[in-house]
């Protein structure tokens, strides 16, 4: 049954912050718990202290004092009474061996920390993050960010809990030809009961897969896990609130050029993309020029063949022409001769007449030859002029279609989401005390590397 004043959820959070050997006795017939340890004997039975604790002890990590006397330990709503006269109030004998030996079950100055980590049901998953940074170095990252120099007065390294989620998802588009997984890591501080976490505003980050299997560090200490957040109730909404988070936000945006039917990877960089699309309206561009060039060279094999054949025709009626030419000057001249023989001139001059005639005729046939190759030409020049037009074209055209490009946004299918790892992960930092020009300042510090996400 429970006592006046006794809650079940602080209960459990001094059980979880008590020391070795010391337990909480709660009398129902008492007004208050009590703490009290065995017998002094019973000590020995730990062993030795081995060199990490005694390295612990020196720092200051850890709860090592035994405070002497009887004190007073508030804890939340009720108060636990250490020592052998919080012993007669409660009707109670103490089995303390020494008096001056009564124990304080947290140090003073760090009340709220525990030496040992919450004890959590089986079924939440819980790990444990390894320190990878070292104090050190924590500290010398510090006095660059605030352009300070800072020794170090106490040190002390503290896991703080966190919900870890980790889900993979797969998002498949075969239109745009796209099959892209997307890993998603984020880790949640978990100091406040809540119904749903906003993970929108949690820590994206990445987390090795060994990390997930580090054992604590010796020494360190605990900061209070609020009671009633780590159940396998609550894992498994949290779980699924993690799982409805990636199904609904988690998207890729592709560039795609409907045109040319070409879409960008996720991940591509914007020139690796544009150089696919040059390269697509590079290769359209020559194959619709070469059906273009192809069409036209019939079109000039044509007119090519009759201007060739209008040339061979033109020489014809040249030599013809000739040839009536110089008929006709012979002509001339014995018309010539013969009238001055005193010949019959009527032969002659029909005859040189004839000639003259037969002379025009060829000429004339030559000023048409003349006529009909320039029109030829003409035309081959103007069928030449429109094929390079249409070629400029059909560069302009493929140069706009390059730049027809537009945002797709892919989304997943629910059956393409799923949480991977789900539980409650210890992260550890540094809680240091510096000495800065000889003022104390109290720091927190990473103390495992964080690597931000994709």
């Amino acid at each position: 049954a429970s006592g006046a004043g006794l809650e079940r959820d602080e209960l459990e959070q001094a059980l979880g912050r008590l020391p070795g050997r010391v337990f909480v006795l709660h009398n129902v017939h008492a007004p208050h718990p009590i703490v009290f340890m065995s017998r002094w004997a019973m000590s020995f039975l730990r062993g030795p202290l081995t060199k990490q604790e005694i390295r612990n002890w020196r720092l200051g990590i850890g709860d090592w004092g035994l405070e002497v006397g009887d004190r007073k330990l508030e804890v939340g709503s009720w108060r636990l009474e250490v020592g052998a006269r919080a012993a007669e109030a409660a009707g109670q004998t103490s089995e303390i061996a020494h008096p001056q030996s009564a124990i304080s079950a947290f140090n003073i100055q760090h009340s709220s920390f525990s030496p040992h980590s919450p004890t959590l049901p089986p079924d939440v998953p819980q790990f444990f993050l390894p320190p990878t940074v070292a104090v050190e170095w924590a500290v010398r990252q510090w006095e660059e960010r605030e352009g300070a120099t800072a020794l170090i007065a106490e040190k002390r390294l503290v896991y703080a809990p966190h919900w870890l989620g980790i889900g993979a998802v797969r998002i498949v588009d075969r239109k745009h030809g796209v099959d892209h997984r997307h890993a998603e890591t984020r880790l949640q501080a978990a100091r406040a009961k809540t119904a749903l976490i906003e993970w929108e505003k949690a820590r994206e980050t990445t987390v090795d897969a060994a990390a997930l299997h580090s054992p604590p560090a010796e020494g360190a200490l605990y900061e209070p896990l609020p009671a009633g957040v780590a159940t396998l109730r609550a894992v498994k909404v949290l779980a699924k609130d993690f799982e409805d988070y990636l199904y609904h936000n988690v998207a890729v945006s592709v560039p795609y050029n409907p045109a040319l039917k070409i879409a960008g990877r996720p991940g591509d960089k914007p020139r690796e993309f544009r150089a696919r699309c040059e390269d697509a309206a590079r290769a359209g561009r020559d194959a619709e020029i070469d059906r273009l060039r192809k069409s036209y060279e019939r079109q000039i094999a044509r007119l090519e063949e009759k201007i060739a054949r209008e040339q061979r025709e033109l020489e014809r009626d040249t030599h013809e022409y000739r040839s009536r030419k110089r008929e006709e000057n012979w002509a001339l001249a014995e018309t010539a001769w013969n009238f001055l023989r005193g010949r019959r001139p009527s032969y002659a001059v029909a005859w040189a007449m004839r000639r003259s005639g037969n002379t025009g005729r060829a000429q004339r046939e030559i000023e048409e030859s003349e006529d009909e190759l320039a029109d030829l030409r003409e035309a081959l020049a103007d069928l030449q002029q429109s094929l390079e037009e249409e070629i400029a074209e059909v560069s302009q055209k493929w140069v706009d279609l390059l730049e027809q490009v537009e945002e797709v946004r892919l989304t997943p299918r629910r059956a393409d989401v799923s949480v991977d790892v789900f539980g409650l992960a210890w992260v550890p930092c540094w809680r240091v005390t510096l000495d800065v020009d000889g003022q104390k300042r109290e720091v927190e510090m990473d103390a495992y590397e964080m690597e931000m996400g994709d």
